[in-house]
């Protein structure tokens, strides 16, 4: 069978059939954009003509007549995510968003992986015009090893031009113990235990013990509390593991350690008396030496996005912790501030 005798199935705006390169798509890159428009006429040049007016018409006077010149109408929505794991290797999937909102009257905001499902962000009304962070289990079969296109969209109310910001996006792939990268930093076979200690000024001691072998592979250990405290992520639960990410590097955590020993110290004489709080600790692995010279040139650029793939390890939760503070100390029971000393106020 020549080579040549291939199916087209959408063949819309392919080169004639007698073309040689007939099964060559003409849409080579992204983004790319096909349309399909209706005429009351098939001849040839008032068809040309209607189409090449369309052409001249910038396509953003589709939205609110009042707004279609701002610059955030004519993104397209699309980013490209490297991915380098195997589909077949990984366990699970997600995408990680920092996001800004978006207005009030925009609605239905979404997200479609390479052409696929179609997954809903939920953005509830008193996260919009703020900055908020959401994990999105995704399906593996949604992925591709090397670029995966992530399409973001929002729906406009119909007075109101809307839209909100995906200002960082990555794809967490879980990677089984066997995975080579992961019996590399060899973390299945020697995983360390976090420690964590009461201290007598009202403290706590936090500390990752690790091999020297292990060290030499790590860019930096990141401390994460749970507890009930200052909501530091603006999502409205005071309850949380605390902290955020800008850019995707941890901050507002309880701290990001990048050299041995791997502790910390917790100070919670500020915070009120609680219980059931929890500590964890999630090590950062350093990357591949190109991975790690193709950052710290863009860092040192100071380009935007810079932070690219990290092989990061969890360590097991300890939970079960304890905040109380001594009699006479600086708070009440009912946490508002108490003067210990009057004289010096």
């Amino acid at each position: 069978m020549p080579n040549d005798s291939k199916m087209t199935v959408f063949g819309f705006g392919r080169p004639g059939w007698q073309d040689p390169t007939q099964h060559s798509p003409p849409l080579s890159t992204l983004p790319a954009r096909f349309t399909i428009g209706l005429a009351p006429t098939t001849n040839y040049d008032e068809v040309a003509s209607r189409i090449h007016q369309i052409e001249s018409i910038d396509h953003n006077e589709a939205t609110h007549p009042d707004f279609h010149q701002r610059q955030e109408p004519k993104g397209n929505g699309m980013m490209l995510i490297p991915m380098n794991p195997s589909v077949r290797e990984i366990k699970a999937a997600r995408i990680y968003l920092e996001l800004w909102g978006g207005h009030p009257l925009s609605d239905h905001r979404r997200m479609t992986i390479n052409g696929r499902t179609t997954y809903p962000i939920n953005v509830p009304a008193p996260e919009q015009c703020m900055h908020v962070y959401r994990d999105i289990t995704i399906k593996i079969t949604d992925l591709v090893r090397g670029q995966n296109a992530v399409q973001f969209a929002v729906d406009g109310d119909s007075t109101f031009w809307g839209h909100f910001i995906v200002e960082e996006a990555a794809i967490d792939a879980l990677l089984p113990a066997t995975s080579p990268e992961v019996q590399h930093v060899g973390t299945v076979n020697d995983p360390p235990k976090l420690v964590v200690e009461k201290t007598d000024d009202e403290a706590f001691a936090i500390s990752l013990p690790v091999s020297q072998q292990i060290a030499s592979k790590i860019n930096a250990v990141h401390f994460y509390a749970m507890y009930d405290g200052f909501d530091e992520n603006g999502d409205g639960v005071t309850r949380d593991w605390n902290g955020f990410t800008k850019r995707k590097v941890p901050t507002g955590h309880l701290a990001s350690v990048s050299t041995a020993p791997y502790s910390v110290r917790w100070d919670t004489s500020m915070m009120k008396s609680q219980s059931s709080i929890q500590v964890k600790a999630v090590v950062e692995f350093i990357g591949d030496m190109e991975t790690t010279e193709a950052e710290t040139g863009m860092k040192s650029a100071d380009e935007r996005y810079w932070k690219a793939e990290s092989l990061c390890w969890q360590s097991d939760v300890v939970d079960d912790l304890t905040i109380e503070h001594p009699a006479g100390g600086r708070r009440r029971k009912d946490e508002t501030w108490q003067r210990t000393n009057p004289a010096r106020w």
